[in-house]
């Protein structure tokens, strides 16, 4: 838009209204609603990174496990099963 003259005829979509302006009047808009933007993006990834953090906290405090991690726990603890006495409890004579 910055390369476009500045009388040039544009429109913009106000609500449900086709509004014409000029490509002057509408950049500094352009712009303005560009920044909002990118500011709404920084906002929500600090947010998230902050969600995140807060859950990792609760799952260690309380161990949660997601679903794939109580299988892996589970097939972890039948493999290392085995038939023989459990090391911890000895061996009676």
């Amino acid at each position: 838009m910055k390369e476009v003259e500045g009388s040039r005829k544009t429109y913009r979509l106000i609500g449900t209204v086709l509004a014409e302006q000029t490509a002057e009047d509408v950049l500094p808009k352009i712009q303005e609603n560009e920044d909002n933007i990118a500011g709404t993006i920084q906002y929500l990834g600090k947010s998230l990174s902050d969600t995140e953090t807060l859950c990792d906290k609760m799952r260690r405090k309380y161990g949660i496990r997601t679903q794939d991690e109580a299988v892996a726990a589970a097939a972890a603890a039948a493999a290392g099963q085995h038939s023989g006495p459990s090391p911890k409890h000895g061996i009676l004579a």
